[in-house]
């Protein structure tokens, strides 16, 4: 008797011994380091920039930034709720933007020797703008995986030129046109009845065929040399005594839209800087202007630069 339970003592003795030699797997609550996994999980959104949208008040203000997050992913890929950590950041707006683009995010199950594991993802989001201002600009958004973490770029960039090419009266004149059209107001007239395009030259007037393609969009547009003068709204006007000046009866503001002669910039596309206003208060804009793949046709693309007073 006394020697079966010695003997079921030493059993229960050496399975012990045995257990503690075999590690241990990790908790349920183990989250493991991003660099140890047996392979990267992939984004498994296809937006591009992973969702992230660039702030549009930084954006016009043109201001670049960078935001870093590390957040915790279950085994299954998805973005734990509640643990997107800021590292650092340049601005709220960017956190913001930065935040709600990784809140949804999931990717394929995190692996690690043959099973699925929770771990710790470092996040870099880079927002991007060209250091060049006068430059065109082509759009960033890419998304980029390695055992660092997870890289974002989102932004312009600026298009290198190409100082070979010469430009063309043609592709000029079609650069311009577009850029025209781009900066034309959504409806047909402005409120107050009254759209005038201003070309550069010295009569300030577009050219015949250039106002009626114009006019296909907009038909109310009228050319700088029959345009209502402008009664500058946005200043108080008084007379010699002081006293604020009537405006006569039926007097109006007509909204401007004028621009700068083409600049090449390569050979399908140009860069035109342009201005919309009325009164004495302008905004300024710069837009890039590109030959379609068809090569019949040219599209451009307009950002605000600033403001002016007349």
């Amino acid at each position: 008797m006394r020697s079966r339970v010695l003997t079921q003592i030493l059993v229960i003795v050496l399975t012990q011994e045995a257990r503690a030699q075999v590690p241990a797997s990790p908790a349920d609550t183990s989250i493991v380091p991003w660099s140890a996994l047996s392979a990267r999980p992939r984004l498994l959104d296809t937006t591009s920039a992973g969702g992230i949208r660039y702030p549009s008040l930084l954006f016009d203000a043109n201001v670049a930034g960078v935001v870093r997050l590390e957040t915790i992913i279950d085994r299954n890929g998805a973005v734990e709720a509640g643990r997107i950590r800021v590292i650092s950041s340049t601005h709220d707006l960017f956190t913001s933007a930065a935040r709600n683009g990784v809140s949804q995010w999931r990717f394929s199950p995190p692996p690690l020797d043959g099973r699925n594991v929770r771990t710790a993802v470092p996040i870099t989001v880079t927002f991007i703008l060209p250091t060049e201002p006068a430059a065109p600009w082509r759009e960033v958004a890419s998304v980029g995986i390695d055992s660092s973490g997870v890289h974002v770029s989102i932004g312009t960039e600026a298009i290198p030129r190409d100082s070979t090419v010469v430009a063309t009266p043609a592709d000029a004149r079609e650069a311009t046109i577009a850029a025209l059209s781009e900066l034309m107001p959504r409806k047909t007239a402005a409120t107050d009845g009254a759209v005038c395009v201003g070309w550069f030259g010295p009569s300030r007037a577009a050219p015949p065929d250039v106002l009626r393609r114009l006019r296909r969009q907009h038909p109310s547009l009228r050319n700088a040399d029959h345009c209502p003068p402008t009664y500058q709204s946005q200043i108080l006007r008084l007379d010699s005594l002081g006293q604020p000046i009537k405006r006569p009866p039926g007097a109006i503001d007509p909204l401007w839209i004028d621009v700068n002669p083409a600049e090449i910039w390569t050979r399908d596309s140009y860069v035109v800087h342009g201005s919309v206003g009325r009164g004495t208060l302008y905004t300024i804009y710069k837009c890039v202007a590109r030959r379609e793949p068809s090569g019949k046709e040219w599209k451009a693309t307009c950002v605000r630069t600033g403001t002016s007073v007349a």
